[in-house]
């Protein structure tokens, strides 16, 4: 067996690319120092094109080719690590001039830019404009939905209506909810109201509780026939559409007839009339009698304001209102119709001193499109309040009920009933 050193200075590099062949090659304890010689062989063979031999007792540093252009398709080729590289600008004096003249340009116009801005939402959220927006966009809405609630206040009764109602062109629907409490009993009670395409009025009431209270209060009083007569009415009414059309209404008011006829073809008329809603919107544009009380800040997108009338301008709208094609269209229908009358009123409920009021109006600060109106009035006697919520431009959904009972049919079975208690009590005499 050779030393050591012996075994160490036979080792040479094959320059036939075979693996070297040592008498440690086959020891256990030396593999692993095979295996990374036999790669550092493999290394400087392609590097190299002639065979070198190195000594056991010079330190072996292997070379890694470096290629300082990659492939990048080929994903084994190194690649440039983040921030190693680092090309520096070449600037001249006249770049950069041209680089402060640009920066100087950019501060100009975001001063100027924001200071447009600034001038512009002050304009767009003026209070006054506010109001004119959100009025004018109530005119010339497509459609309209309003839901909330009415209550009033007296002495001895407390009544609360719940109210939704939808319209879109000369076309509306309304669903209320009644409760009472009256001397310290409680009645309700549900209706709905329907005005369709053609002008025909449809309307239903659900007394389901109000019928079963009468029915309880007066049983003791009336026999068994008049409570039969009476359940018969309930179960004929009861939640029925009821239709009530112009010929209807004929038979019992030929002049209201002919004004309800008049009015609904005038609506249908101009409400794609833009010349002539323009009128009026014009008109209030110049002569805005609703006018801002006290600012009540922003609230969930919306801002809010306290209201009152500028009674100067709106003696003057009213005398504009006059000469508008849609205002003398609707005098032409009902000549008893006067917005003089209207002023009147106004001025007697406005100069009682016993009576205070509040009216507040919510505007979405983007679209200027009413969000809420809310109203508080007070005398001596009542309180009323309202509130409600509003939405605009969105879809709107009136059809006519299948099913109805027209009005004469609704008057012969309250005549049954009457005539069945008048025979009732002439039998029992």
């Amino acid at each position: 067996m050779q030393p050591e050193d012996d075994q160490a200075a036979d080792i040479n590099i094959n320059t036939d690319n075979q693996p070297i062949n040592s008498p440690l090659s086959n020891t256990d304890e030396n593999s692993e120092f095979n295996e990374e010689l036999s790669i550092v062989n493999s290394v400087q063979a392609e590097q190299n094109d002639q065979p070198e031999s190195i000594s056991a007792n010079q330190p072996i540093t292997p070379v890694i080719p470096q290629n300082i252009y990659p492939d990048p398709s080929d994903p084994s080729q190194p690649r440039p690590v983040p921030g190693s590289l680092t090309i520096e600008p070449v600037q001249s004096k006249k770049g950069k001039k041209g680089l402060i003249i640009g920066l100087i340009i950019v501060g100009v116009l975001a001063v100027l830019g924001g200071g447009l801005v600034s001038a512009y939402t002050f304009w767009y959220s003026n209070p006054n404009k506010v109001i004119s927006d959100a009025l004018i966009n109530t005119i010339t809405a497509k459609t309209a939905i309003y839901a909330g609630n009415i209550n009033v206040d007296s002495d001895n009764t407390k009544v609360k209506v719940s109210i939704n109602t939808q319209t879109s062109g000369s076309t509306g629907s309304l669903d209320a909810k009644l409760t009472m409490t009256s001397y310290d009993k409680d009645y309700s009670a549900n209706g709905s109201g329907m005005i369709d395409s053609a002008g025909d009025l449809y309307f239903k009431v659900d007394i389901t509780k109000i019928a079963a209270e009468l029915r309880s209060s007066y049983k003791s009083y009336l026999d068994k026939a008049t409570l039969a007569s009476y359940d018969k009415l309930v179960s004929q009414v009861n939640n029925k559409w009821v239709k009530v059309s112009s010929s209807d209404l004929a038979e019992y008011n030929k002049t209201y007839s002919t004004t309800k006829d008049c009015v609904n073809d005038t609506v249908k008329k101009y409400k794609d009339d833009k010349a002539a809603v323009a009128e009026i919107t014009d008109l209030y544009s110049k002569q805005n009698f609703i006018v801002v009380d006290k600012n009540l800040g922003q609230k969930n997108g919306s801002l809010g304001y306290q209201l009152k009338t500028d009674k100067t301008k709106l003696t003057e709208f009213a005398k504009g209102l006059k000469d508008t094609k849609i205002y003398k269209s609707i005098s032409a229908c009902d000549s008893s119709y006067s917005v003089d009358d209207a002023l009147k009123s106004y001025d007697n409920t406005d100069s009682d001193p016993k009576t205070t009021s509040t009216v507040e109006l919510w505007v979405d600060s983007w679209s200027h499109q009413m969000t809420k109106l809310s109203l508080k009035a007070e005398n001596s006697d009542t309180k009323i309040s309202s509130e409600f919520l509003t939405k605009f431009n969105q879809k709107v959904n009136v059809t006519a009920p299948k099913d109805s009972i027209n009005i004469s049919q609704l008057k012969t079975y309250i005549e049954d009933f009457t005539n069945s208690i008048y025979g009732s009590s002439d039998t029992t005499n």
